[in-house]
Formats: structure tokens, C-alpha cells, sequence
């Protein structure tokens, strides 16, 4: 009797601190992992919006018709001037690539070198005002190319260059930039008549 008695009380014993495990463990659960894909993904959109609604700045105007500029941006001696737009500008053919730059350089041999530039890698015009307001441009005169901002922007202007960014959305730009234009003057006038051409490819009116 006494034998079974003990047996009974151990038996007991180890019971209880079983359930007392199992019922510890239920009451605290796992703490949350800094690494949670879903807190992840919604700090990388949050910071994407709070980017995108930071621009314009600097005083640069707002684009209000942005357009999709995607197209040129992948093959820009393709996509940025339809052909027969090159063709109006009597830009020769085939436009080349020029480095690692999003460009296409049109290289006539007794005209002018002309080159359309989509600068990927800047916060659209907020950019160039800032580097304005840092003194960088010799040469800055705010205008706008079939209602979209613009600005002819040179740190060392000359008569037969000209230098011009256009923002097709508050974070893209592109340049177009005129050199060795043969007629003194008038270089801006050609690179107006270019940033025109890449506008219109883009609205799909080229």
C-alpha cells in the first residue's frame, strides 16, 4: 500500500508540472521579427511616396502632365524622336549611343552635333534649380517647350551651343543639348525644335 501511495503522489507531481510547461508556453508567444516581410514591404512603400511627394523642391515648377517616358529611356536613338520627326529636323541617321549614358547623339558632319539626353539618374528639374542655386550655370533662363518646364541651363554658354532640360514628370528630365550649331545664335532654337519633336514622340502625336 504505502508503495502504491508513493507511486500515486509522483505520478501527480509529474503531471502538474507537465501542464504547468505546456501552459507557459501557450501564454507568451513568439516576438515579433524586425524582419517581417509585410512591416518591410510597408517602410519601402512608405519612403517611395514620402520620395515621390518630396519633388519638385528647390523652386522648380511642378509637371502637371506627366508623360511616360519609358520607352525612350530604354532606346532612346529608337523611341525618343520618331523617324520621320528626325527626318523634319534633318538629323542624319543612323543616332548612336554614346557610353553608359541614357542618350542618342546625332553627329552631322557639317550641320551640328545633336544629342538627347534622359537624365535617369537626377530628382527631375529639383536637380538643376538646386545646382542653379549653388552658382553652377553661367547661363539660366526658365522657359517652357509645348507647356512643359524647361530651362536653358549652360555653365559655360557659347553662340553656336545650347543646353536645354525639359521635365516630363517631377522626377525625369531630358536634355537636349545643340553644339557647333553652323549659324551663330541660333543653337537654341534647334535644341527647342528638338526638345518639341521628343515631346510630341512621347504623347504619340510624332
Amino acid at each position: 500500500m504505502r508503495n502504491t501511495a508513493v507511486k500515486t503522489v509522483v505520478g501527480a507531481a509529474l503531471v502538474a508540472v507537465l501542464l504547468a510547461g505546456c501552459s507557459s508556453g501557450n501564454a507568451q508567444p513568439p516576438p515579433a521579427s524586425s524582419d517581417n516581410p509585410t512591416t518591410s514591404a510597408a517602410s519601402a512603400t512608405t519612403t517611395v511616396v514620402s520620395t515621390t511627394r518630396s519633388l519638385p523642391s528647390a523652386g522648380a515648377p511642378k509637371v502637371e502632365r506627366p508623360l511616360d517616358a519609358s520607352a525612350a529611356v530604354a532606346d532612346p536613338c529608337a523611341a525618343a524622336i520618331s523617324p520621320r520627326l528626325v527626318q523634319q529636323l534633318r538629323l542624319p541617321l543612323p543616332g548612336k549611343r554614346e557610353g553608359r549614358t541614357v542618350d542618342c547623339t546625332w553627329n552631322a558632319v557639317r550641320t551640328a552635333l545633336t544629342q538627347v539626353d534622359f537624365m535617369v539618374d537626377q530628382r527631375g528639374l529639383t536637380d538643376t534649380y538646386r545646382k542653379h542655386q549653388a552658382g553652377h550655370y553661367r547661363r539660366w533662363e526658365p522657359t517652357t517647350v509645348l507647356g512643359y518646364p524647361a530651362v536653358i541651363a549652360d555653365p559655360a554658354p557659347g553662340p553656336d551651343t545650347c543646353d536645354l532640360t525639359v521635365g516630363v514628370s517631377d522626377s525625369l528630365t531630358f536634355r537636349s543639348f545643340t553644339t557647333s550649331y553652323p549659324v551663330k545664335d541660333q543653337a537654341c532654337a534647334h535644341a527647342v525644335r528638338v526638345a518639341e519633336a521628343v515631346i510630341r514622340t512621347l504623347q504619340g502625336a510624332g
